[in-house]
């Protein structure tokens, strides 16, 4: 190699062009993995951040009507669900769920109570937003009041 620089002939421009061709080739295939990981991560955060929202409005929702007095428990409509003192609403133009009034979780598509049984058997589903692949997370659950 210092022979090449030594004998002041220098490097040709075929050279020059060929050597920054494979230059090029390898950036490209560099940048190329990388953006394809970055992008992956993007999606792969919106996936759980979306699991993460569904099972927080499950397991508060839960942990409270296990701790309810079962005269405290009313569902004016099946978007509402109210625990002793403590208001469950959904909000449809926000897509958030709200307790007593408080953003409780974010991208909140769909939230629907069912009280059967004379109001001892609960049925709670929450779902998603759709990612960008039209993907949703959703999550039910039966709770029986024991009285």
């Amino acid at each position: 190699m210092f022979s090449v620089l030594e004998n002041e002939r220098g490097v040709t421009i075929v050279e020059l062009l060929g050597a920054l061709a494979l230059m090029s080739i390898v950036i490209l295939l560099i940048s190329s993995v990388h953006l394809f990981g970055q992008k992956q991560f993007v999606n792969q955060s919106e996936d759980i951040e979306n699991m993460s929202n569904v099972r927080l409005v499950i397991a508060t929702i839960s942990k409270d009507l296990r701790s309810a007095d079962p005269t405290q428990l009313s569902s004016p409509n099946s978007q509402t669900l109210i625990i002793n003192d403590k208001e469950y609403a959904f909000s449809n133009s926000l897509k958030q769920m709200l307790q007593n009034n408080v953003k409780l979780a974010n991208n909140i598509d769909k939230f629907e109570v069912k009280l059967e049984e004379n109001d001892t058997k609960i049925n709670l589903e929450v779902e998603s937003v759709k990612d960008q692949h039209g993907n949703t997370a959703s999550l039910s659950t039966v709770i029986y009041i024991r009285e």
